[in-house]
């Protein structure tokens, strides 16, 4: 049970960097991510797309991760996709530098 809720941690911790990232990068107004003229309907609205981009994706490969599971086994897709967050989280990380 404990890698279960490790992956569930990971996976939780990833919508905890993305929402609070994308919130400040382009919804207030010192970050230049967008224009300084773009009104706050232009900046709400693109934010909203990002997120319902991301939550797309997560449900498609959600079912593609099933798929590969029931191909070469539940323990090494979890393996993989925990290695994929890991690096997708040190570039970001370094991104930030």
């Amino acid at each position: 049970m404990a890698p279960l809720f490790l992956v569930i941690t990971i996976d939780s911790v990833g919508l905890g960097i993305l929402f609070p990232t994308l919130s400040a990068m382009l919804i207030g107004h010192h970050s230049h991510f967008l224009s300084l003229n773009a009104s706050n309907f232009f900046r709400e609205f693109i934010c909203g797309i990002i997120i319902g981009i991301y939550m797309i994706a997560w449900f498609f490969g959600s079912a593609m991760l099933g798929d590969l599971s029931d191909i070469i086994g539940r323990k090494k897709s979890l393996i993989i996709c925990l290695i994929g967050a890991a690096i997708g989280y040190f570039i970001s990380a370094v991104a930030m530098f």
